[in-house]
C-alpha cells in the first residue's frame, strides 16, 4: 500500500474544487428553509400558549345552546328546629254527623237478686166515657121454651101493602121502610127475653125478607132485633123467624119497633101482614 502524502492545497485539482462548489446550498434555499423553521416554531408556540399576541375585540355572542339534561335531585336536607311554644286554644267546632251504630253488646248476666216490691201508687183520674158499644144478637134464654106468647100484629092488609123496587145492603138503593110508617110500633116489653117476627108476602117464588129493627134512645139510632129472614114460597105462605134475646136497656115499657123489607131492587112485593111473638 503507498504511504499517503500531505496534500497541497494549491495542488488539488480544480475539478474537484468545482464538484465542492457545485454541492453548496444556494442563498435563496437558506432564507426559504429559515423561514419554515421560523412558522413552524411559531405554531408551536402557539399551540402551547408560549406566544401569545395581543388581545383583540370581542366576537359576536354565538346562539346559546340547548340546555342540558336535569341533574339528579340531591339529598333531602332534615333541619328540626326547637318547638315552638303553645298556641291558644280554638273555637270549639261544631257537632260532626252521627256516627253509624255500633253492633250489639253481649247479653249482661242475669241479677241474682230482686229488689222488694214497691208500694202501690195513687190510683189515677177516671178516662173520659167510651163510645157507645155495638149491640150483640142473642138467642132467645131456655126459660122462654115453655112460656107463653104474647102476639103483637103490627098491621094486616088481606090485599098486602105494596112495597116498590126494595133493595138490600149490597144495593145502592138498599132496603125499604114501609109507606107512612105503618110498620111502626110501641111495645111493652116488661119482664120479656125473647122475640121473633111472621109475615107473608104476594110474589111467587121471590126471596123477599124483613128485618125488624128497635130505636136505641142513648144512641139515638135504630139498632137491628131480628136479623133479615124469608125465602122463596108460594105467595102468601107464612115466614117465621128465629127466636131472639129481647135487649136489656132503658124503656122496656116504651119499646119502638119498625119494619125493614129487603129485596132485589127490581120485584115489588106486597106484604100482608107482619106479626111479632114475645115471651
Amino acid at each position: 500500500m503507498r504511504d499517503l502524502e500531505p496534500t497541497n492545497p494549491d495542488e488539488i485539482p480544480s475539478a474537484g474544487l468545482e464538484m465542492k462548489l457545485a454541492h453548496r446550498p444556494s442563498p435563496s434555499f437558506v432564507v426559504e428553509l429559515v423561514g419554515v423553521v421560523l412558522l413552524f416554531l411559531l405554531a408551536i408556540g402557539m399551540f402551547s400558549g408560549a406566544c401569545n399576541g395581543p388581545e383583540g375585540l370581542q366576537g359576536v355572542p354565538g346562539i346559546p345552546g340547548e340546555g342540558g339534561p336535569a341533574g339528579p335531585p340531591g339529598e333531602a336536607t332534615v333541619t328540626s328546629g326547637p318547638p315552638g311554644a303553645n298556641g291558644d286554644t280554638g273555637p270549639v267546632g261544631g257537632s260532626g254527623p252521627a256516627g253509624p251504630a255500633g253492633p250489639a253488646g253481649p247479653i249482661g248476666e242475669v241479677g241474682l237478686a230482686i229488689g222488694p216490691e214497691g208500694p202501690p201508687g195513687p190510683a189515677g183520674p177516671a178516662g173520659p166515657q167510651g163510645p157507645q158499644g155495638d149491640f150483640m144478637q142473642l138467642n132467645a134464654p131456655a126459660s122462654t121454651i115453655n112460656s107463653p106468647n104474647v102476639n103483637h100484629i103490627l098491621f094486616f092488609e088481606p090485599n098486602g101493602l105494596l112495597v116498590t123496587d126494595p133493595g138490600n145492603p149490597s144495593l145502592e138503593s138498599g132496603p125499604a121502610n114501609l109507606n107512612n110508617r105503618v110498620g111502626y110500633r110501641t111495645l111493652d116489653l116488661f119482664e120479656r127475653q125473647a122475640i121473633r117476627a111472621q109475615f107473608a108476602h104476594s110474589l111467587q117464588s121471590a126471596v123477599i125478607k124483613i128485618q125488624i129493627q128497635f130505636f136505641r134512645p142513648s144512641a139515638n139510632h135504630w139498632v137491628t132485633l131480628i136479623d133479615p129472614f124469608g125465602t122463596d114460597v108460594a105467595p102468601f105462605n107464612n115466614q117465621t123467624s128465629g127466636w131472639f134475646a129481647i135487649p136489656a136497656f132503658e124503656g122496656f115499657s116504651d119499646f119502638l119497633v119498625r119494619v125493614i123489607v129487603h129485596g132485589d131492587g127490581e120485584l115489588d112485593p106486597a106484604i100482608t101482614y107482619v106479626e111479632l111473638d114475645v115471651r
